[in-house]
């Protein structure tokens, strides 16, 4: 997974638009890069949101309603997903990873703070009711296929 913001184009793009951008960065005398590992069932959260597909949400749940139904429905069908949710009030954006049925950790991508306590996501979802929650489910041949995804940084 690979992903480039900047203050120029603070959207995402797609992956291979992102590297196609990256690399030639690499080669500037002021670029920081951070490179961190992170656990394989992170990774395919992650990768929900860029090899996922999105759910349809025809529901009328509030986001902690919907979130207790996802976590239900995961335990039946398994999965993994990532969950994007845009608090009120445009405060900012927290992502919630969910790994075979589990949430395994959120992210507040305002704050860069990671956490894996699933009570600080709940208690976020608790305490804002007008917050928005959007999915992403990877398919399970994705996750199976796991390591023959990828690019080469030298064909950028």
């Amino acid at each position: 997974m690979f992903l480039i913001l900047s203050r120029e184009s603070p959207n995402t793009l797609p992956t291979k638009e992102s590297l196609a951008l990256f690399v030639p960065e690499l080669y500037k005398a002021d670029t920081v890069v951070t490179l961190y590992d992170l656990p394989e069932n992170l990774v395919l959260a992650k990768c929900s949101l860029f090899l996922g597909y999105p759910v349809q949400r025809t529901d009328d749940y509030n986001s902690l309603d919907y979130y207790r139904y996802i976590l239900d429905w995961f335990k039946k069908e398994g999965g993994t997903a990532c969950l994007g949710v845009s608090l009120s009030g445009g405060r900012g954006m927290v992502l919630g990873y969910i790994h075979q049925a589990e949430l395994i950790g959120s992210f507040s991508v305002d704050e860069q703070i990671y956490s894996s306590e699933k009570e600080i996501f709940e208690a976020l979802l608790e305490h804002d009711s007008d917050c928005k929650m959007e999915i992403s489910i990877l398919p399970p041949e994705f996750a199976e296929l796991f390591s023959t995804y990828g690019f080469k940084l030298s064909s950028f």
